[in-house]
């Protein structure tokens, strides 16, 4: 496992990316496919280096701006994407540490990836963790043909006392972008009522949903709900930031600037007693777990729940299966493919390839070292992989 580690950390050493920004974007990738979500796995590192790219005439140094004890703004300077959003939440939660509570924005800073990640950050500390962010435009109000929302993802993560946290971790469009990739790929339709396509009629063809400038024309989750949460993250995460919004987003497709977030992060304690809070919390999830159910229902799952069995699944055997187009970019020494190309999937190649897998298997803390790695990046990534297995193993 800590093979496709190293590799994804050499890709990102050879075509750019500082060290410390590599090692802190490895384990948010690993997180991605441990969690089953590998739209936000290594495949996702090629689109991640092409929007790296697209920043390089405006990158700067990292700054902190407007900083009070309660809040601050991480202005990413185009740095790589993960390592912008991850110093702002640990601003955060170093901000709620001291004085309960905080709340941090990242602009300049491209794409989050898996979101889920940064509320964790948060509930490993044993505080509240929230995050939305907001990227490319992808989402049409409801009964609207232009796309003018992006799919603004909303995640939430609550600390629980002896188990692991509880992770929303949600986008509020009703489908995705790499959905509607993937059923191109496979010549497959998409499910009902998640897309419209240019004139605003439903469409289940997933090639009628996309225009030529590469927009999707998703809808948002629950209708009007979803669209109401989905407007109210675009204007935090954009008017509250001072970003592109509207239809400044829309040409040129892709521009590091459209992608903001903020991270907000308070203590438990805040209110009430920790404990009170930790016996609220379990009596609420003991309540639901072992309540009433209909009929031919076997559990009720909990938010994330899903992704804790299967990660726990996968660190007790140290194997984790990558697909082959994704294990072959990692490899290749080239950084040819990336000169002049501007980013047009935030996926990269692999989102339109087949799922032929690579099977990967090591023990934590070890690996390949592809590139002269230090003792610390090998540290790290086997602190990552044990602090994962032993936290996850009570799931099971």
């Amino acid at each position: 496992m800590n093979d496709v580690v190293e590799l994804s950390i050499a890709k990102m050493l050879r075509h750019g990316v500082p060290r410390n920004e590599a090692e802190i974007a490895a384990p948010i990738y690993l997180e991605g496919e441990l969690c089953g979500k590998r739209t936000h796995g290594f495949r996702y590192l090629e689109g991640c280096l092409l929007q790296y790219q697209e920043g390089a005439t405006r990158r700067q140094e990292l700054t902190i701006q407007h900083e009070t004890p309660n809040s601050a703004l991480v202005d990413g300077g185009f740095h790589f994407p993960f390592f912008v959003h991850y110093t702002a939440m640990k601003l955060a939660i170093d901000m709620a540490k001291a004085s309960g509570l905080a709340l941090v924005g990242a602009r300049n800073g491209v794409v989050s990836g898996l979101l889920g990640y940064y509320s964790q950050m948060a509930t490993e500390e044993g505080l509240i963790g929230i995050a939305m962010n907001s990227a490319v435009l992808a989402v049409v109000p409801p009964g609207g043909v232009t796309p003018l929302l992006s799919t603004n993802p909303l995640t939430i993560g609550i600390p629980r006392l002896d188990w692991p946290p509880l992770i929303l971790d949600m986008a509020t469009s009703a489908g995705t972008y790499s959905q509607i990739m993937v059923a191109q790929r496979d010549k497959q339709t998409l499910p009902a009522c998640i897309a419209v396509d240019l004139d605003g009629k439903p469409t289940t063809d997933p090639f009628k949903t996309v225009d030529e400038a590469h927009h999707t024309h998703l809808l948002p989750f629950g209708g009007y709900k979803g669209f109401g949460l989905a407007l109210m993250i675009e204007l935090l995460c954009n008017a509250g930031l001072g970003t592109p919004i509207g239809k400044s987003k829309l040409e040129p497709y892709f521009d590091p600037a459209y992608s903001n977030g903020l991270y907000f992060v308070f203590r438990p304690d805040l209110f009430v007693e920790h404990d009170v809070f930790d016996a609220h919390v379990a009596q609420l999830i003991t309540d639901i777990e072992s309540g009433q159910r209909a009929t031919n229902i076997g559990e009720i799952r909990l938010p994330g729940e899903e992704s804790q069995h299967r990660k726990a699944a996968i660190l007790k055997t140290g194997i984790i299966d990558i697909e082959e187009p994704t294990y072959e970019f990692l490899q290749t020494p080239e950084n040819s493919f990336l000169m002049g190309k501007r980013c047009c999937s935030p996926f990269g190649r692999a989102a339109t390839q087949p799922f032929v897998t690579h099977r990967q298997e090591c023990s934590p803390g070890q690996g390949t070292d592809t590139d002269g790695a230090t003792e610390q990046r090998t540290t790290i990534i086997g602190a990552f992989l044990t602090t994962r297995r032993d936290h996850d193993d009570r799931t099971l």
